[in-house]
């Protein structure tokens, strides 16, 4: 199974201009089975009052949920998760404070010919999260994140843009259950050379690889990964 990370910016590129189509273009060259995109909107004067959820959806011919962290009015901001895919089920957990609300958005994936979203066999989970820029945010985000994960049975990813390097200390109270699928080095996530967005596993990590996906469509870069056992 192949997945991709990808904070889109709301589309606005490191040229300056706003063009979701760039993101859908990234999408489809991932050829990625499950996507988790960080600051999308939906109905902002920004990003010409498009949702962008459902356009990129329909683009890449996938289903698709959103957590919108912030609401203004009837616009919104937040994650979004495309899956190959039906969605079960969606979870949103939000972590008020900070500079602005961030949230955790779990969707429970349904494979084909599952009886039910419950069956171990047949289904699995995905979280995509986006924590705070400032360590005073992360730092007590990180702890809520690694409580909510701890807490799903099902075989899970974890993907999303967590504004720190593998190095951090925060970094490291992750559970030892959870593989981080890791970038080789020099591969950066931002064009500052940094590596933020990260992808993590609790099953199937043996002969898995990651990746980026350079672009100039978003100030961050796609990452991929796959994981040849996952669904084993």
């Amino acid at each position: 199974m192949k997945v991709m990370t990808f904070n889109i910016h709301h589309g606005k590129g490191l040229d300056g201009k706003t063009d979701l189509g760039r993101i859908l273009k990234e999408i489809l060259k991932s050829e990625a089975d499950i996507v988790a995109l960080q600051e999308v909107d939906r109905f902002q004067p920004r990003s010409y009052f498009r949702d962008q959820v459902t356009i990129l959806a329909k683009g890449a011919g996938m289903f698709s949920c959103y957590s919108p962290s912030l609401n203004f009015g009837f616009s919104q901001y937040g994650n979004a998760i495309l899956s190959k895919w039906p969605i079960a089920s969606k979870t949103i957990f939000n972590m008020d404070g900070g500079l602005e609300r961030r949230s955790i958005l779990i969707a429970n994936i349904k494979l084909s010919g599952a009886q039910s979203p419950n069956e171990l066999e047949s289904s699995f989970t995905i979280v995509n999260t986006h924590l705070g820029v400032l360590a005073q945010e992360y730092k007590w985000q990180m702890p809520i994140l690694c409580e909510k994960i701890n807490e799903l049975s099902m075989p899970t990813i974890v993907l999303g843009d967590f504004n720190m390097e593998p190095s951090n200390a925060t970094m490291k109270i992750i559970d030892p259950k959870w593989h981080r699928i890791r970038l080789p080095r020099p591969q950066a996530t931002m064009q500052n050379g940094k590596q933020i967005d990260h992808i993590f596993t609790n099953k199937g990590c043996r002969d898995s690889r990651a990746w980026v996906q350079e672009t100039v469509a978003s100030d961050h870069h796609a990452v991929l990964a796959e994981l040849p056992d996952f669904l084993k």
